[in-house]
């Protein structure tokens, strides 16, 4: 196996087959990952706890290649989407700004893993850290805090445009709002949801369509001149 890593690999409550490129958990849901994205995380696993610079990923995954920076982002991206669909509650990679990325968890053997799963304890064997969820707010407390707020907010907006601006029509831009769980993703969808509505009940203001938004994600404001 590459990066003289074993196989498979466990991290915290995840198995990794590195020779399938395939991630599943206890419960037997399962991730594949792509071929480019399997290089980078075996890379970074290969070196967990240490600083891996953007410039050697580039070096190492994508040799003697013209790469941007928002392809590394991207793939990082995507695999921890994939990961967090199988465990939300573990921070696999981490980002460090200007230096670049950490795989932040240390890989265990079958033997410990299997121990630590059903509870087994030895002379000779550190137990496995259980990893208990941090308790999170019902969705109803959430969206009756978040959704007041974005109304609020656009009606803000809505009132500093009319007052500056007088009849002229304004462009704007909602953005996404960005989670980094995708168990609160409908939420964040509520909210967005939410602003737009506000939004949308002035007639000065012109909203960015969500598909030139989706087209340009890293970029959109060049509609703003059509």
């Amino acid at each position: 196996m590459t990066n003289n890593l074993t196989n498979p690999v466990y991290c915290a409550v995840l198995e990794f087959n590195l020779e399938l490129g395939q991630v599943a958990n206890s419960l037997g849901e399962t991730q594949r990952l792509s071929s480019v994205n399997l290089k980078l995380l075996i890379y970074l696993l290969a070196r967990q706890n240490q600083v891996v610079s953007r410039t050697e990923l580039f070096d190492a995954i994508w040799p003697n290649q013209i790469i941007s920076d928002d392809v590394l982002t991207r793939a990082i991206s995507d695999i921890r989407t994939q990961l967090a669909k199988l465990d939300s509650d573990t921070k696999y990679i981490e980002t460090l700004p200007k230096r670049g990325y950490r795989w932040c968890i240390e890989p265990r053997s079958l033997k410990s893993s299997t121990a630590g799963s059903i509870g087994i304890n030895s002379a000779d064997q550190q137990p496995v850290v259980q990893l208990t969820p941090a308790p999170t707010k019902s969705w109803l407390a959430m969206m009756s805090i978040c959704l007041p707020l974005a109304i609020i907010l656009a009606m803000a907006l809505m009132w500093g445009i009319s007052y500056t601006m007088e009849t002229r029509a304004v462009k704007l831009a909602v953005l996404p709002t960005v989670v980094d769980r995708p168990s609160i993703e409908p939420l964040a969808q509520a909210v967005d949801d939410a602003l737009l509505n506000s939004l949308r009940k002035n007639a000065q203001v012109k909203l960015l369509s969500a598909a030139a938004i989706n087209s340009r994600p890293q970029n959109p404001f060049p509609y703003f001149c059509q």
